[in-house]
């Protein structure tokens, strides 16, 4: 297992408490050489923030917010055996919680919420 870090822009987010920066680049610089200690930065026009990890978001409109974060990569084959993928598909027609039947025997719907249901939900 590995992790990949990426860029998420958010379009009119601030995050608060940032340090300033001189450009954008060098915001992203030193979020990149510290992803441990930094969570983006923040930027409209020529200001800049470069943000640590306890910011809090907010919404102001003339500001956009890049979030540098990681995504687990796992890199294995998925679990299959006779039940499971294409395999499954041949034994059981109609889906697995149908057993052989072939057409769906059940109407699945959201659980109720007693006396907060209504019709059509």
């Amino acid at each position: 297992m590995s992790f990949q870090h990426i860029w998420e822009e958010r379009p009119s987010t601030f995050l608060s408490g940032g340090t300033p920066m001189e450009t954008e680049d060098d915001a992203r610089k030193a979020v990149e050489a510290k992803p441990d200690h930094f969570l983006g930065y923040s930027v409209s026009g020529a200001m800049v923030y470069v943000c640590e990890h306890d910011s809090i978001m907010v919404p102001i409109e003339s500001y956009k917010t890049c979030l540098y974060h990681s995504k687990r990569v796992v890199r294995c084959t998925l679990f299959e055996d006779k039940f499971s993928g294409d395999a499954g598909k041949s034994l059981f027609p109609g889906g697995l919680e149908n057993g052989k039947g072939g057409q769906p025997w059940a109407d699945w719907k959201r659980p109720g919420m007693g006396i907060y249901d209504r019709a059509g939900l």
